[in-house]
């Protein structure tokens, strides 16, 4: 997959275009964000500003979206009963957010629903997850335990525990979009949320045998 940088423009943190935002990234997010773009429901990037070494650094050009996280929108009675209202659509796409981290292989380092945007689209929600700053390949983590495993064979058995907490973490970062969302929309209801994320986590499912 090849990327074609934007021209420079005076300031990172300024662009002429109001639908357009500029971002500073680092080596690691930047690949990241690369890994998600061409995904329906993640943040929409233009193109990347600098290059160094072959990889993507210096900030990137991403696409800003009207309207409020989900967080916001649940904030009020009236933003509640639209998601609710709206619930196929917000459980379908918070699977496919989920399977498009899982196929991807990035981790977003930190996903709740205060990073997913509910774009009204003609009065439905089109939700868009943002904010990458945190995020690095999966096989980052991984290898990075891996290595240190090798390279310390008298403390084999600490890194295979730090191992574990790695694909914890990973897992974490998958479960915790669906578990903040339910508990902003259904709040104290345990039962609804119980529901709710069960309803995505089927979804889930039936999305990755469709794709198998």
């Amino acid at each position: 997959m090849q990327f074609t940088p934007l021209p420079k423009i005076r300031s990172p943190f300024l662009t002429r275009d109001k639908k357009l935002r500029v971002k500073e990234l680092g080596n690691k997010d930047a690949i990241a964000q690369a890994a998600m773009l061409g995904t329906k429901n993640t943040q929409e990037i233009i193109g990347f500003g600098k290059l160094r070494g072959g990889r993507f650094s210096g900030f990137a050009y991403v696409k800003n979206y009207p309207g409020k996280t989900i967080r916001q929108v649940s904030q009020t009675e009236g933003g509640r009963r639209w998601l609710i209202k709206n619930r196929p659509a917000v459980v379908n796409q918070t699977a496919q957010i989920v399977l498009d981290l899982m196929n991807r292989g990035v981790v977003h380092g930190d996903t709740h629903s205060g990073n997913v945007r509910a774009v009204n689209v003609k009065g439905k929600p089109v939700l868009k997850l943002f904010d990458f700053e945190m995020s690095r390949l999966s096989s980052d983590y991984i290898e990075e335990a891996e290595r240190e495993i090798v390279e310390e064979p008298a403390q084999a058995e600490e890194m295979k525990k730090r191992f574990g907490s790695i694909t914890r973490r990973i897992r974490d970062d998958l479960s915790y979009i669906i578990d903040d969302t339910a508990r902003k929309i259904y709040i104290d209801d345990e039962k609804a949320i119980k529901k709710f994320k069960k309803e995505i986590m089927k979804k889930v499912e039936e999305k990755v045998e469709k794709n198998w």
